[in-house]
């Protein structure tokens, strides 16, 4: 990450720096999905058992930073260094889906 993070800084006007960036956060969006999956299919693993709703829940929200990623590498075809502020999309997009789609 802090390698990806410094390349995209440096060249923020080179596409193939930021969507080294973006494939990187990508990466790990798609591994702590995999994480939540893995926990609720294995409820043995935690100490207290994930309610259905929680585990649903969990599971879409650690799909926003992937989602935001692929948004930002499209954006990143028109311009690169405003490719970057898709980011901000994901406080947004956390407090949409808490306040529409959880009870």
């Amino acid at each position: 990450m802090p390698f990806t993070t410094n390349v995209s800084g440096d060249y923020s006007g080179v596409q193939v720096a930021v969507d080294l960036f973006h494939a990187n956060l990508f990466i790990l969006g798609v591994l702590f999905f995999i994480h939540w999956w893995y926990l609720v299919n294995n409820p043995g693993l935690t100490s207290i058992e994930i309610s259905k709703k929680d585990a649903t829940a969990g599971m879409h929200r650690s799909l926003i930073a992937p989602f935001v990623s692929l948004l930002g590498r499209v954006c990143s075809f028109v311009s690169p260094s405003w490719s970057m502020t898709t980011y901000l999309l994901i406080p947004i997009l956390f407090f949409f889906y808490r306040r529409y789609f959880t009870t």
